[in-house]
């Protein structure tokens, strides 16, 4: 294995993962990171993700002949640019990403008939072009679930029937406006599951071909939007769902020579059947910022993995826990985040920089001088030898971390451990002391 000290790696990115750059310095000698902010009516909101931090250098031209050249591995950790790792791969240049499988994760017809072709369950499902046929669908049917092509056009929501409906597709016939009768929507029956099961990890071609994963997976419970448990574990000792899953999907992602982040969702219902509902072809958002300190070789393993090498992971400690921070002024104002050096690299934040003193988290936009909404602007991650450890370190971080208007989700916690326990009923083992929800929290 190769000594990463004295290598550049350049990480391309949309603010999702400013995070990683600023992890991958304590490994790589050198860290560009690049936050696409291009085109004819540019803005400095864009162009400064990722100032002032320390051991990264933002570059404003990816394409830079010196950035390409001297680049000894390009990092991907979000999709939408298959082509252009691709094409850096055919340069001959070390790729750490999923190239055109990408499209499994977003292509939501081809992940459907890539289910049929290789014979594994699929929820039945009906494709509506445009918001009318969608509404007559939702009108005929209840409990359903919705889902579009393209992240930034809305999350999967559950219909539960039209009445309650209706004013989202209101809402769709005005967000897409004059193509609102060309958008393609997948509309899912819901599963009757006994249980839901994941994975969360990388998955790495061989030079010949071969799917490999990692010696250590990590297994998690996520409250969205709120907290995130995680547990390293051995990969042969994840649910056998889980491992079937990724058996028979991950020669789909070999043949895009996939070598990247990589999760998964599944429901497991009363007769045992696995439907793999939706594939994560990127670095998620919990619970990779975990992953990044609990991985103590994360920048080897994403250097080796890049030539098809999949090497052990060397785990800091067995368990994790993430809990999001919010705030309802920053969706369109300028946030200071004070953080004590001693914990700074516990705390993840995104699409930010330091700048005026202080780490500062970049607005989408600056259209409203008062709160706009609410966003989620980071989280405090922790490590430990038990899941209480975990618990007890990341409450003495939250209480470390302030911003203007900001709140942590903490006592989302209790809730991620019941759902534990729950899936610790429906043999889902999470290989570890559960604690009490109720004691946990309020100790």
């Amino acid at each position: 294995m190769a000594d990463i000290k004295n290598k550049i790696v350049t990480c391309f990115d949309y603010g999702n993962d400013t995070a990683l750059a600023e992890r991958l310095a304590r490994e790589f000698g050198t860290v560009n990171y690049f936050r696409q902010w291009k085109d004819s009516l540019p803005e400095t909101l864009k162009l400064v993700a990722g100032d002032g931090l320390n051991g990264v250098k933002r570059i404003r031209n990816f394409f830079d002949p010196e950035i390409i050249n001297q680049t000894d591995v390009f990092v991907f950790a979000d999709i939408y640019d298959g082509d252009l790792q691709v094409h850096l791969e055919r340069m001959g240049k070390l790729v750490f990403g999923s190239r055109m499988a990408e499209g499994f994760e977003y292509k939501r017809e081809l992940f459907a008939k890539t289910l049929k072709e290789l014979q594994m369950e699929v929820s039945p499902y009906t494709v509506c072009v445009g918001v009318t046929a969608l509404e007559k669908e939702l009108q005929a049917h209840e409990d359903l679930w919705v889902k579009v092509n393209l992240r930034g056009d809305g999350e999967t929501w559950h219909h539960e029937n039209y009445s309650l409906s209706r004013r989202k597709l209101e809402a769709l016939r005005y967000q897409y406006g004059a193509v609102a009768e060309m958008v393609r929507f997948t509309v899912c029956e819901s599963i009757d599951s006994v249980i839901e099961a994941a994975y969360d990890g990388m998955m790495i071609t061989s030079p010949s071909g071969t799917p490999q994963f990692p010696d250590i997976g990590f297994l998690g419970y996520e409250v969205k939007n709120l907290c995130h448990i995680l547990h390293a574990i051995p990969y042969s000792s994840f649910p056998k769902a889980v491992l079937e899953v990724n058996e028979k999907f991950a020669p789909k992602l070999a043949e895009h020579n996939y070598r990247g982040f990589w999760g998964t969702e599944i429901k497991i219902t009363e007769d045992g059947k696995n439907y793999f509902l939706d594939a994560t072809c990127r670095a998620s958002h919990p619970p990779t910022e975990i992953i990044q300190e609990m991985v103590a070789n994360l920048g080897e393993f994403i250097y080796e993995g890049a030539q098809g090498n999949c090497i052990p992971l060397k785990i800091v400690k067995p368990f994790g826990v993430q809990v999001m921070l919010n705030s309802s002024w920053a969706k369109s104002n300028w946030q200071t985040v004070e953080v004590p050096e001693e914990i700074r690299h516990c705390v993840k934040l995104y699409n930010y920089c330091f700048a005026d003193g202080a780490y500062q988290v970049i607005p989408k936009s600056v259209s409203s001088l008062t709160a706009d909404g609410s966003d989620i602007i980071g989280s405090i991650v922790a490590l430990g030898d038990t899941i209480e450890e975990a618990i007890d370190e990341v409450k003495e971080y939250c209480n470390q971390v302030h911003g203007f208007d900001t709140e942590n989700q903490i006592d989302a916690l209790a809730e991620c451990l019941r759902r534990i326990q729950e899936g610790e009923k429906e043999g889902i083992d999470f290989k570890a002391k559960i604690p009490d929800p109720a004691t946990i929290i309020d100790s």
